[in-house]
């Protein structure tokens, strides 16, 4: 069960810090969001991942969470990072 909430919450983190970002605002939202708010989303998606961290050390003990945490963190950057990747196909090719 908290490796489902660890995960859930690392790819909101990791989502978080992509559209932080003005080329991805653009391609997800249409136009970009003010800087002061992108970087409110930046701490926010830091956090979260901070979060992640701190749940699965408290479920599992400093050796063990480190590791599973590792391994959530890496599936969840994936998703997250494939999921970018394929957004801008279905609208004519890559995206320049």
């Amino acid at each position: 069960m908290i490796d489902s909430v660890v995960f859930i919450l690392s790819i909101a983190g990791f989502s978080t810090l992509m559209l932080s970002m003005p080329q991805h605002q653009r391609s997800w939202l249409g136009s970009t969001i003010s800087p002061s708010v992108g970087r409110h989303m930046r701490r926010s998606g830091f956090l979260l991942l901070l979060l992640t961290l701190v749940v699965e050390i408290a479920a599992s003990g400093w050796g063990e969470g480190l590791t599973v945490w590792f391994g959530w963190e890496t599936l969840a950057g994936l998703l997250v990072v494939c999921a970018n990747a394929l957004h801008g196909r279905g609208k004519g090719g890559a995206r320049k």
